[in-house]
């Protein structure tokens, strides 16, 4: 559990981005697709949530008007939302992580 030690050691938290979108070209909308009742993104966010390091969840996701679903539902699960441009995914997460 090297990270668990880092952790305690120098009193440090984190912050964990998942990236997401409706538009995905291979499965699309697959996020919110129903996983044992709950789309997909719930299952991922609820087990990142299990962490005792990581404090706060991040949805890195696009401006557009497809994905509004998914910041509704990282509302609803106390997850903060943030939207980029749609053709760069690094970008995105690299701008979420600021």
């Amino acid at each position: 559990m090297l990270c668990q030690g880092v952790a305690e050691t120098y009193g440090k938290s984190y912050k964990a981005i998942i990236q997401a979108s409706m538009a995905s070209t291979r499965l699309s909308g697959e996020v919110m697709l129903p996983l044992s009742g709950s789309p997909v993104l719930e299952h991922i966010i609820r087990r990142v949530r299990l962490s005792e390091h990581v404090n706060d969840i991040l949805i890195a996701t696009m401006f557009d008007k497809s994905d509004d679903i998914i910041t509704k539902l990282a509302g609803r699960l106390d997850a903060d939302g943030f939207r980029g441009i749609s053709d760069f995914v690094l970008g995105r997460v690299t701008q979420t992580a600021h």
